[in-house]
């Protein structure tokens, strides 16, 4: 039996929307750990939400990345059927 995992990017130090929570990050790359050391990538849509679906029942790592922004220093575990927020900081240069 397979399950899946789904989530959010969200841009960390942005104002909040009327939902209480930060903007979502669209275009992200989220990476999924798998145990058998292949791993599997999915864009975020224009929410910066993701799904992976037709997942083992293990233990996953996942990552995100974006260009502009600093990724989440956290690799969060998680299981199938799970739901995971990824907070990713927007890179500032300093000159």
């Amino acid at each position: 039996v397979t399950g899946g995992v789904r989530g959010f990017i969200y841009e960390i130090d942005a104002p909040l929307d009327a939902k209480g929570r930060p903007p979502g990050v669209p275009g992200a790359i989220v990476t999924i750990g798998v145990p058998d050391g292949v791993a599997r990538s999915t864009v975020t849509d224009a929410n910066g939400e993701y799904f992976f679906a037709n997942l083992l029942p293990n233990t996953y790592t996942i990552s995100a990345r974006r260009d502009g922004f600093l990724p989440d220093p956290r690799t969060p575990s998680l299981s199938r059927n799970s739901q995971v927020s990824v907070f990713l900081t927007r890179e500032t240069v300093v000159e």
